[in-house]
């Protein structure tokens, strides 16, 4: 292996300054590790008066941490990092809010609530059911994008991105803006094919709909459609369509008169593109415009082998092929047809008859279908899809009925995984090359992962900190024994969390003293974020030999370094000391 050698003129002027957020796609798994994550940055501390988490610039989220991330951001936008923030815009009422949102499945009777109702200009459909209880008292309250552009001078968030994906040309559409009130503004809302060009539209999208297109992830919703899906009492369909923005000289295709948005995961999970464009925007140097980017992410690179779906061998459907059930209602339907004929004939009951037309009618109707089957679809030449269905369908009449059901089942569970898991595994490694490819990142950059002191990483995260401690292999290197070694109750903590699917509820647990899944997942965030930041800062002090440190750098990084090191003792103690200092004080310190 090749030695990699550190670019130390990368090496951060101010440390722990000017921090990027990135909050990966995963439901309320990234909804609630996220939060973790945020508390973790509120806890540690710069000065008396500031947090890591008010030198937080910078956010990009995607799907379930567009819940947190979004909601984050309308709270500082309203104060909640200032020196007296309202009790209803504080950081503990953040915390409760989304905390109160993730128990149960109260936002999935919500939506479905809301699904069944009046559905005004919105189509009915399960994506708006969510869109409406995003915009209830449950979440924004009726909040629009217009919030993004407020107070920014007590805000130290400064600019976000809600990542989408957009059905026209296929790449991610970025619900975005720095605040600034320019004429003409740089972080379009969009992509540069298609973007909502008039600001003022703009700022009167609500929240809950950018929510819904950025968490409408495949399979488990239909797309949110805009402009249609957008509208509201302050917004019409007319004012949202005349925003939008095509550029015909770079797409061929004509404007579309809609366009269906869903999950910003599809084409930037982990909201690191966003991020790298933001940094680009307006940066006509090679300086970074941030100087810390913390990517948490609670997606993998592990992926379970895909089982080859089962026939069975057993029951009526094994025995028989579409052919034999053709011969059957052939020979049945002379049958029933003979005995009607002798039923008039011999005088039966009325009701007799009648039941014997009944089951000879259904008969029929079976037959009429698989003789009709192949002329379903309209003719498209002799090389069409179609075309070669109807020829060779009979073939598939001879094949047992559990087989032909048998590779439906393979085929339906094969493109499921190969959408849901196969392409964002191969977008994900590729956007992660971005980052750690570009050598101007080498000490910029903290990935933050779900997985990371779980049993199941175990070997590669040992293999990882061995090759970073190697002379050989890393310069400057970091001696393995700086570096924490999680207890095994941590590890155990990070595997149940890991483990956790992908859905928008947490199912009823039987209440007992032992903490909850939203528990571990937040207790995951908490002890990931300490072990990785510690890890940074022990990589920042292993350099400062070879950079000649500016003063204050070395004192600001042992600061945060002794800091983690501390919760660190308490973390193995307890992996949800700061979960419960949460939910019992609220205070979090």
């Amino acid at each position: 292996m090749a030695k990699r050698t550190k670019n130390v003129a990368a090496f951060p002027s101010a440390p722990f300054e000017n921090i990027a957020l990135t909050l990966s796609g995963g439901g309320f798994r990234s909804a609630a590790f996220t939060l973790g994550v945020l508390t973790m940055l509120h806890r540690l501390r710069l000065s008396p008066a500031e947090t890591l988490l008010h030198q937080v610039r910078y956010i990009s989220t995607a799907s379930g941490g567009t819940i947190t991330g979004a909601l984050y951001a309308l709270y500082c936008h309203h104060g909640m990092l200032g020196e007296n923030p309202p009790e209803e815009w504080s950081f503990p009422h953040f915390y409760r809010k989304l905390t109160t949102l993730m128990h149960g499945d109260k936002l999935l009777r919500a939506a479905f609530d809301h699904m069944t109702g009046p559905a005004g200009s919105k189509a009915r459909n399960l994506i708006n059911g969510f869109a409406r209880a995003y915009d209830s008292e449950l979440l924004f309250n009726g909040a629009t994008f217009g919030a993004m552009w407020e107070n920014l001078d007590d805000s130290p968030l400064k600019e976000v991105c809600f990542n989408a994906t957009e059905f026209h040309s296929g790449l991610g559409f970025r619900f975005q803006t720095d605040g600034i009130n320019k004429g003409k503004y740089d972080e379009r809302i969009g992509n540069r094919f298609l973007s909502v060009g008039n600001k003022a539209v703009a700022k009167r999208l609500k929240l809950a709909d950018i929510l819904a297109a950025s968490s409408c992830f495949p399979a488990g919703f239909e797309p949110i459609v805009y402009p249609h899906d957008f509208t509201y009492g302050g917004l019409t369909a007319d004012e949202l369509h005349a925003a939008l923005s095509h550029d015909a000289k770079q797409h061929d295709a004509p404007p579309p008169v809609q366009v269906g948005l869903m999950d910003g995961g599809i084409a930037d999970n982990q909201g690191i593109a966003s991020f790298l464009l933001a940094d680009q925007r307006g940066n006509k140097t090679d300086k970074r415009k941030f100087g810390l980017v913390i990517v948490s992410d609670v997606s993998s690179h592990f992926m379970r082998s895909y089982d080859v779906p089962g026939e069975k061998k057993k029951g009526f459907w094994s025995y028989v092929s579409f052919h034999l059930l053709r011969r059957y209602l052939l020979a049945s339907n002379l049958l029933l047809a003979a005995g009607l004929a002798t039923g008039f004939v011999l005088g039966w009951p009325a009701a007799v008859q009648a039941l014997a037309g009944i089951v000879w009618g259904i008969h029929l109707a079976f037959g009429g279908a698989y003789f009709g089957l192949k002329k379903l679809l309209p003719g498209q030449g002799e090389g069409s899809w179609d075309a070669m269905f109807r020829r060779y369908l009979p073939y598939f009449g001879k094949v047992r009925i559990s087989t032909l059901l048998q590779m439906t089942r393979a085929r339906a569970s094969s493109v499921f995984s190969l959408a849901t898991d196969v392409y964002l595994k191969r977008i994900r490694g590729l956007i992660y090359s971005d980052l750690y490819d570009n050598t101007r990142w080498d000490f910029g950059r903290v990935s933050n992962m779900v997985y990371e002191l779980s049993k199941t990483n175990t070997k590669l995260r040992k293999r990882d900190l061995k090759e970073a401690a190697d002379p050989e292999r890393t310069f400057p290197p970091v001696p393995m024994e700086r570096i924490f070694a999680p207890c095994e109750s941590i590890q155990e903590v990070a595997e149940k969390a890991y483990s956790v699917p992908t859905t928008l509820w947490f199912a009823e647990e039987e209440k007992t003293d032992k903490p909850d899944t939203l528990a571990h997942l937040i207790a995951c965030g908490q002890f990931t974020t300490c072990y990785n930041l510690h890890r940074y800062a022990c990589e920042l002090e292993s350099a400062l030999p070879e950079i000649g440190p500016a003063a204050g750098q070395a004192a600001r990084i042992a600061g945060i370094r002794e800091q983690l090191e501390a919760d660190w003792a308490r973390f193995c103690e307890d992996p949800f000391f700061l979960y419960h200092s949460w939910n019992g004080s609220q205070s979090g310190l």
